[in-house]
């Protein structure tokens, strides 16, 4: 198990001693989750890829549904709600959200008083124009899991090589030109694929569960595909975490 994880853990283990009522709540409680763990409005924009689903990409979002075969038999299933398969994907850059709206993530088109769906036609026919990159075809390397306390079960991914790392680079910083926004994370942005999200604090126990999960998932995907190719870049909108709807996309 990693230092961060074993941080994480250790945390947990203090909290647990603590009473519920004077917890904060998991991070994305009261955002994109109700504390019941059911989807919450929370609606925006984004430039993600699609896992493909047929085709060449069949076999590795097989291999991925297996995590979610397996995932109602551990014990910390009911403290997480799950994102449906159909939604899986890799962001490459986030947009905006309206929970964010007035925060120092808006783009500057917030200040003006602009709604979200003036925001997204705006950023939409910018992004059909195209964006002065060179190419959207990356590989992606299996990162080292680390379950981070209340946060967001995914699976890591880093850039296999120089070129992929050149190119994310490059369509990071023109989505940001584009958009208006660049985070405090805008260089150093930690690429994954979200599967879930904790409602509820687990246990020390469920926690080193989870870490194990996640981290035998990356290494089963390691082991069978080496890595993952990406190729296009999808501006989508959103209303929630659950569906993603493809507005365009672009390959280069």
């Amino acid at each position: 198990m990693g230092q961060a994880a074993i941080a994480s853990v250790a945390t947990l283990a203090g909290r647990s001693g603590q009473a519920e009522a004077a917890l904060p709540t998991p991070h994305d409680v009261g955002r994109k989750l109700h504390p019941d763990g059911r989807v919450r409005r929370f609606p925006g924009n984004t430039f993600i890829h699609h896992l493909a689903q047929q085709g060449d990409g069949f076999e590795f979002f097989n291999e991925l549904l297996n995590l979610y075969r397996e995932a109602p038999r551990h014990a910390f299933a009911r403290k997480i709600a799950w994102t449906p398969p159909s939604s899986y994907h890799m962001t490459v850059f986030a947009g905006f959200n309206e929970e964010d709206r007035g925060t120092p993530k808006s783009p500057s088109a917030v200040a003006a008083g602009r709604s979200l769906e003036e925001i997204t036609a705006q950023w939409l026919e910018q992004f059909r124009t195209g964006l002065d990159i060179t190419s959207t075809r990356v590989r992606m390397k299996f990162g080292t899991a680390a379950y981070t306390e209340g946060g967001s079960p995914h699976i890591p991914l880093v850039p296999a090589d120089e070129s992929s790392r050149r190119v994310l680079a490059q369509l990071r910083d023109a989505l940001s030109a584009l958009t208006g926004i660049r985070g405090s994370d805008h260089e150093r942005y930690e690429f994954h694929i979200t599967y879930g999200y904790v409602f509820h604090w687990l246990s020390r126990t469920e926690a080193q569960a989870l870490q194990g999960f996640t981290e035998y998932w990356t290494r089963q995907l390691e082991k069978r595909f080496g890595m993952l190719e990406i190729d296009g870049v999808q501006f989508c909108s959103f209303e929630d975490m659950y569906a993603f709807r493809v507005l365009h996309e672009l390959k280069k």
